[in-house]
């Protein structure tokens, strides 16, 4: 089954593949961090069952980008605004590890903050993945089920 993090992966297939000036980090922003660079943040994450063969798994997705440094970088903050805004747009293809698509995500209430005084950008985005529970039970079908029925004499 696909998951939230398969989403984060392709989302940083694309920013990889956009933007190769701005490399990810993965570790606490508290703990300081060199610019450019962005992050992806899961801000909540929801996952019910809608029967019991489908289930949905809904994220409140929060990209980050920070420009090289407070006194430079607001154009360039803009620029990836509108390219990721744009390719944002798109359904985004879900591979598997072996670059096969799967799977297409769409975002909904895709929001941007740029904030010039630190020089960042921030991205809020909703997503829902809904996929088939995967069969687990080892009991055959009610129409494969084989028996005799004797009759009396």
């Amino acid at each position: 089954m696909l998951s939230v993090i398969d989403i984060i992966r392709a989302l940083s297939l694309l920013i990889e593949e956009k933007f190769p000036d701005f490399p990810v980090v993965d570790r606490d922003l508290t703990e300081g961090f060199p610019r450019p660079c962005y992050f992806i943040d899961v801000e909540g994450l929801v996952t019910e069952n809608l029967t019991n063969r489908l289930i949905k798994e809904t994220a409140d997705i929060e990209i980050s980008f920070f420009a090289e440094d407070i006194y430079e970088g607001f154009l360039r903050l803009l620029e990836v605004n509108s390219e990721l805004v744009a390719a944002l747009t798109e359904p985004l293809p879900i591979t598997d590890m072996n670059g096969e698509t799967v799977a297409h995500v769409v975002f909904n209430d895709v929001r941007t903050e740029i904030i010039k005084a630190d020089k960042s950008l921030t991205f809020s985005m909703t997503t829902e993945l809904i996929q088939g529970v995967p069969d687990t039970d080892n009991h055959p079908l009610i129409d494969t089920v084989e028996f005799e029925v004797g009759v009396n004499k």
